[in-house]
């Protein structure tokens, strides 16, 4: 067993613009604009979420991690 971090991109089924692509063709492909500025938001959160793992186990990592990224 081993614990991971990921951030879900969603199913390309779940948005009328991206309905008609491959799965495989959408998890692989660059990210838009709109995209990149979210994800690359979130990095300060999944550092802190990263350093908490490190220090603190699994479980207060993903405390930190699944509570910023509701907010």
């Amino acid at each position: 067993d081993f614990a991971r971090i990921k951030i879900g991109i969603g199913h390309p089924r779940d948005s009328q613009e991206t309905g008609h692509i491959p799965v495989e063709r959408y998890v692989l492909g660059r990210f838009t604009p709109d995209e990149y500025t979210f994800i690359t938001a979130l990095f300060p959160s999944v550092i802190d979420g990263i350093r908490t793992f490190t220090f603190n186990g699994s479980g207060p990592a993903m405390n930190v991690l699944n509570s910023s990224t509701s907010s």
